[in-house]
C-alpha cells in the first residue's frame, strides 16, 4: 500500500488543536454505532476540507482506524503533483478497493481519493454500488470521514449522502443566511441523513489576520 505524506501540510496551533479536539470528543459522545460522517458547507471555500482532514487526524490520533473520503467528484485532489486513482475507478471495476485505498503517514489514518477525473455524467453511481462501497469499507474502519461537496449540486453527491450514516455542517463566520443554512439542512435530512452539529470555521479567518499583521 502507497504512503501519502500530508501530515506536515495539516499542522495547525495549539488553539485550533483544543478546538479539533473539543469536536472530536462531541463526536466520540455523540455517535453510537455510526462510522459514516459526511462533512460539508453551504458554500465553496468554507474549510470544509480543513475540517475534515484535521477531523480525522485526531480521532485516528485517540486511536481509532479512520479512512479520509476526498468525495468532491466536482474537482481531482492533487498530493505532492501526482492524481490518484480512488472511488470512480473502483465503481466502474477498473481497480480493487484494496489498490484504491492508500496509507499516511499518520499512525491509524488512511486516505481514498475521488479518482483521477472530474465526473460529470452520474452514470457510475447507485445507491446500490455505493452502499456495497461503503459497507465494505466499514468492516475495516472505526470511522469513515466523508468530505462532500455542497448538497444538490451532482446526483453523485446526494447518493453520498443518502449511504452517510450523518453529516456535520461547516461553516465560515458571517458567511451564510439562515435561510441558506436551513435549506441546505432539509436538504440533508430529505436523504434520510441526520445531522450531527454545525462547526463555525474561523481558522481561514485567523490565517488572514496573521499574513496582514506581519506585512504591517
Amino acid at each position: 500500500m502507497k504512503t501519502i505524506e500530508i501530515k506536515q501540510s495539516i499542522e495547525i496551533d495549539s488553539e485550533a488543536t483544543e478546538q479539533i479536539e473539543y469536536l472530536c470528543e462531541n463526536i466520540i459522545s455523540n455517535i453510537k454505532g455510526e462510522k459514516i460522517i459526511s462533512i460539508t458547507s453551504c458554500k465553496n471555500r468554507e474549510g470544509k476540507t480543513f475540517i475534515s482532514l484535521q477531523t480525522a487526524r485526531e480521532l485516528a490520533r485517540r486511536k481509532n482506524k479512520v479512512l479520509y473520503v476526498f468525495a468532491d467528484f466536482r474537482k481531482v485532489m492533487v498530493y505532492g503533483r501526482n492524481v490518484f486513482k480512488g472511488i470512480l475507478e473502483i465503481l466502474r471495476g477498473e481497480m480493487s478497493l484494496v489498490h484504491g485505498i492508500y496509507q499516511t503517514d499518520i499512525t491509524n489514518m488512511d486516505i481514498i481519493f475521488s479518482g483521477e477525473e472530474i465526473n460529470d455524467k452520474d452514470n457510475d453511481f447507485s445507491i446500490e454500488n455505493v452502499n456495497k462501497l461503503f459497507n465494505s469499507l466499514k468492516e475495516s474502519y472505526d470511522y469513515i470521514i466523508v468530505d462532500t461537496p455542497t448538497i444538490g449540486m451532482t446526483l453523485a453527491d446526494d447518493i453520498i449522502y443518502t449511504c452517510s450514516d450523518t453529516a456535520i455542517l461547516v461553516l465560515k463566520k458571517n458567511n451564510d443566511s439562515r435561510r441558506l443554512i436551513n435549506r441546505v439542512i432539509k436538504m440533508i435530512e430529505d436523504r434520510r441523513c441526520s445531522i450531527l452539529g454545525v462547526v463555525i470555521n474561523e481558522w481561514n479567518e485567523k490565517i488572514k489576520r496573521k499574513k496582514e499583521k506581519k506585512n504591517h
